[in-house]
């Protein structure tokens, strides 16, 4: 078995443990979920392979339709509250590997903003919510925290 089919097959695991284990809950789309808080992936990314999952329905429409729109970056204007997280990030992992502060953040980071004022600037909560990055021994893991 190759590690894009054990990619998978965590994938699909999960996915079975949720329908059989996992709790209702209401949503503010009405939908609902079927979730278990906390479950954990883990994925190699050594040796050039990508976890794709091929088993997983996308909308292919949504994930491209940003796709060749102009980039703004980092220094654009966004009423003086843009931060480069990821100019930071690469300069803590070059400068500071040992740092535990090596954290990017999909939220408003400003941090002068209360929370429901932060939400009203997002158009959805992102669910890539956070990444924390660790060098050890040359090497780089990246946790990612999605909602």
């Amino acid at each position: 078995m190759t590690a894009v089919n054990r990619d998978e097959e965590q994938y699909l695991n999960q996915i079975r443990e949720i329908m059989n284990n996992g709790k209702r809950r209401t949503d503010r789309t009405g939908t609902g979920t079927i979730s278990i808080f906390g479950m954990q992936s883990r994925y190699s990314l050594r040796n050039g392979v990508v976890p794709l999952l091929t088993t997983k329905r996308v909308y292919w429409k949504g994930i491209w339709r940003h796709f060749g729109a102009a980039y703004k970056g980092p220094d654009a204007n966004y009423e003086g509250k843009g931060v480069d997280q990821l100019a930071d990030v690469i300069h803590q992992i070059r400068t500071n590997p040992d740092s535990r502060r090596i954290i990017l953040s999909a939220w408003n980071p400003s941090g002068k903003l209360n929370m429901s004022k932060n939400l009203k600037l997002m158009a959805l909560p992102p669910c890539h919510t956070l990444c924390q990055f660790f060098v050890q021994d040359g090497e780089l893991s990246c946790q990612l925290y999605q909602r």
